[in-house]
């Protein structure tokens, strides 16, 4: 458990792809007015092309960028406190030695918390509703429900060490609404700052 203090940089919210981190991460920003970046947004802030258009074309330079601009964001204090949705992969993808610093920051100045939701629901919304057709981009290939689910299955059965590994608390948003889950974050955010404030 990090040290209640000053130097925390913000909150990472991890959780594997659909799991509900961009929806949060912008309620939480307006709830706490603090800066908020997304890892799928870099991407296009930094090229012009969507991440599932970078990985399609294969165009590692702008992938390598990403990952630059992502832990660039993890190692140095910014100047308003950020809230970062990522799926944490590539922060912690790739180079040993950038990746040591990168976990010394995560576990110094981060808040992590691990945004967990039901596969079964997050499937069902990718197969099924038309607005989730960015997200649903990175599932190309797959044909339905069941091949959406099984590869949900395997992302979380390769990231969840990694959340479990790192994180601060466990907010699982399954079968709640948007303000509890948010009430539950902040809650968890507050616990972390609040002394610091007031000391």
């Amino acid at each position: 458990m990090k040290d209640l203090d000053l130097n925390i940089y913000g909150v990472l919210l991890v959780g594997i792809e659909g799991a509900g981190k961009t929806r949060l991460s912008k309620v939480m920003a307006d709830h706490l007015g603090w800066n908020r970046l997304d890892a799928d947004e870099v991407n296009e802030f930094i090229s012009g092309m969507t991440l599932d258009e970078a990985r399609r074309r294969r165009e590692l330079p702008v992938l390598k960028e990403r990952q630059r601009a992502l832990r660039n964001a993890v190692l140095n204090r910014p100047k308003k406190r950020l809230i970062l949705a990522t799926t944490m992969r590539p922060l912690l993808d790739g180079d040993y030695i950038e990746k040591e610093k990168v976990v010394d920051a995560i576990k110094n100045h981060w808040i992590i918390i691990h945004i967990d939701n039901d596969i079964n629901s997050i499937a069902k919304f990718l197969n099924e509703n038309p607005a989730a057709k960015l997200l649903r981009n990175r599932f190309d290939g797959l044909n339905g429900f069941q091949e959406i689910f099984d590869r949900l299955v395997q992302m979380k059965e390769e990231l969840e060490p990694l959340y479990i590994q790192y994180r601060n608390t466990y907010v699982s948003i399954a079968s709640v609404t948007d303000e509890i889950a948010v009430t539950r974050i902040l809650a968890s955010v507050l616990r972390f700052t609040l002394p610091a404030i007031i000391q």
